[in-house]
C-alpha cells in the first residue's frame, strides 16, 4: 500500500470527503484529490501537518509500519 492509498484510507475512516479532508489541512479541492493519487509526492511539511492534524504516526503513513494512533482497522 502506498502513502497515497493510506491517505485515502485515513480519510475514509474519518468519514471525510476530499474537500473536508483538504479544508482541515489547508488544501484546496484540487490539491486534496491529488494527494490520494499514486505517484503524487507528499512534501515533508504537508506530511507533518497531516500527521499532527489527524494524530497519526508518520512511520505508518510513510512506510506502512507500526500502528497509526487512531486508525488501526487495516493494520
Amino acid at each position: 500500500m502506498t502513502i497515497n492509498e493510506r491517505l485515502k484510507l485515513l480519510r475514509k475512516e474519518l468519514g471525510l470527503t476530499q474537500i473536508e479532508f483538504g479544508e482541515k489541512i489547508g488544501l484546496k479541492k484540487s490539491a486534496a484529490s491529488q494527494v490520494e493519487k499514486d505517484g503524487y509526492s507528499i512534501n515533508p511539511r504537508l506530511l507533518q501537518l497531516i500527521c499532527s492534524t489527524f494524530s497519526i504516526s508518520e512511520k505508518w503513513l510513510t512506510e506502512g509500519k507500526g500502528r497509526s494512533e487512531e486508525h488501526t482497522s487495516e493494520l
